[in-house]
């Protein structure tokens, strides 16, 4: 709701171009952090725990990586990829009114 608002009251398309590409910029810098610290985190399992033998038999999803997954950078993720949404739906809807 925040998101379409905001993109409401964007003035020039440049405007909401800058805001779109800077936004995806950073969500996906943050997506490739956060799979190489997980697969980072994996790896050091592998080394650590004799229980497995190949990085592949651990999931990036596991107990042992919920700071990777659960932390600050993640919400601002989160916050990203919604603003991205809400844009894109307010910008296709502004095109259907047109």
């Amino acid at each position: 709701e925040l998101s379409m608002r905001l993109v409401k009251t964007f003035k020039e398309k440049s405007t909401l171009r800058i805001s779109l590409m800077l936004s995806g910029g950073i969500a996906f810098s943050i997506i490739v952090y956060t799979f190489f610290k997980a697969q980072a985190l994996r790896y050091e399992i592998t080394e650590k725990l004799e229980n497995f033998d190949e990085i592949s038999q651990i999931g990036l999803l596991n107990t042992f990586s919920n700071t990777i997954f659960f932390n600050p950078l993640t919400f601002i993720l989160m916050l990203l990829i919604c603003y991205l949404i809400g844009a894109g739906w307010t910008t296709l809807s502004l095109k259907r009114q047109k």
